[in-house]
């Protein structure tokens, strides 16, 4: 009697992994995509309590207001990746070649994002 697994079985199995993996794929393409805003959402909230820890900084010295963000020191206290790039009151992420800009108001205080683009609603929502 011979060991081993006949065509049919052979079949029914690969079958089985077909299936899991049409399941498993796109589920794990949507992880990597909700772990990227997961991320952006970490580094706006540290760019915001970064904004803050300048002004409070400036409260300290005698300074009334918001802080310029014209310096690099921003970035350096947020700790944020290289997918944003700085120029002048915005900062641009930049996710898989998609692109949102957030843009700083010094008056307020302010750091949002155009709300009617895709990737900032991601990142906005339950922040």
């Amino acid at each position: 009697m011979k060991k081993g697994f006949t065509l049919v079985e052979l079949i029914f199995v690969i079958v089985i992994l077909g299936v899991l993996a049409s399941i498993a794929v796109p589920r794990l393409v949507a992880n990597k995509e909700d772990a990227q805003i997961t991320k952006a959402k970490v580094e706006v909230a540290a760019l915001r309590s970064a904004i803050m820890l300048m002004k409070n900084q400036n409260l300290l010295q005698g300074t009334v207001g918001y802080p310029d963000l014209s310096s690099k020191e921003i970035t350096a206290i947020a700790n944020v990746s290289k997918n944003w790039t700085k120029s002048e009151n915005t900062f641009t992420l930049n996710l898989d070649g998609k692109t949102v800009t957030f843009t700083y108001k010094k008056d307020d205080g302010s750091f949002k994002c155009d709300d009617t683009n895709e990737l900032c609603k991601k990142i906005e929502s339950e922040l």
